[in-house]
């Protein structure tokens, strides 16, 4: 039901109402599953993108989105997603661009095929978010 209601808002752009859904008292229930990883994974990057705050109650990978998206994320976490939620990164084979923007602001080293994959695959990358940021 839940599911079913995030993904209706989602899709009438009401991008708001969706995320306030999962950060309130139905956070701890969010997380991928295997029966329905492709509605989750939708649901999951877009509380990630359109969340105002991180949730103690979140599950990863939940929260390590959320920091990337939000320019907050570390290089471990980068290397974390990369490693174990690759997919959870792309939408179709582009990089989201607003991922790719809060993965250009980690500092450290990100795995080189994340590199790669951000310089050779036209990716587009949406730096509104974080133009306010020092490097």
């Amino acid at each position: 039901m839940l599911i079913n209601l995030s993904l209706r808002l989602i899709s009438n752009k009401e991008s708001g109402k969706a995320a306030a859904l999962w950060s309130g008292m139905f956070a701890p229930l969010l997380r991928t599953s295997h029966q329905t990883q492709n509605s989750n994974s939708r649901i999951l990057i877009h509380v990630a993108i359109h969340g105002e705050d991180s949730n103690s109650k979140w599950q990863e990978p939940l929260p390590s989105l959320w920091a990337l998206a939000h320019g907050k994320g570390t290089a471990a976490q980068v290397d974390k997603m990369w490693s174990l939620h690759r997919s959870l990164l792309f939408e179709g084979a582009t990089l989201i661009p607003s991922l790719a923007g809060g993965i250009l602001c980690v500092s450290g080293v990100i795995p080189y095929e994340l590199q790669e994959a951000l310089l050779i695959n036209d990716c587009f990358v949406d730096m509104k978010k974080f133009e306010d940021m020092t490097v």
